[in-house]
């Protein structure tokens, strides 16, 4: 009877574990939030955003996106890019990894703003990352021509 009981537990464990293996990330998005009186984005220059595993395996790019837009500084401004999927990446690799910011500004520009990342999956979950450190939550980043990338780890 034990052997038996032992065997079904064995079972049930080994069916959950591989359902995990096949939910896969489904989508990827950025919301670049802008505060007023911050810095603002030239129209000419170029942001990407990009999602790796902690492996550092690409999962998701926003390739050199927002070249028309102007982020003016005289107000709040937020929006909402769709990220390319690069790789098939299971839920269980992205239980930890990092986002990378770059800017390709045309001329001397600093873009102040505060990233949130949003992962979805293929079981129907979202998972919401904001750009925060371990200091203080919605914290404002910064790229610039002197300082071009920005990048924060997480955790699931």
């Amino acid at each position: 009877m034990n052997r038996i009981l032992i065997l079904v537990s064995f079972c049930i464990l080994n069916i959950s574990a591989r359902s995990q293996e096949t939910v896969v990330v489904t989508d990827a998005k950025v919301t670049f939030f802008v505060p007023a009186r911050s810095e603002d984005k030239d129209v000419s220059t170029q942001i990407t955003a990009t999602l790796y595993t902690a492996m550092g395996k690409r999962v998701a790019m926003l390739d050199h996106c927002c070249g028309n837009i102007h982020y003016p500084d005289a107000n709040y401004t937020s929006s909402t890019y769709q990220l390319d999927m690069r790789n098939t990446i299971y839920k269980s690799e992205i239980q930890s990894g990092y986002f990378e910011i770059h800017i390709d500004p045309n001329t001397n520009d600093k873009w102040i703003f505060i990233p949130t990342f949003q992962i979805s999956f293929s079981d129907g979950t979202k998972v919401t990352i904001k750009g925060v450190d371990e200091a203080t939550p919605y914290t404002r980043r910064c790229v610039s021509q002197e300082a071009p990338d920005t990048s924060f780890p997480f955790h699931l």
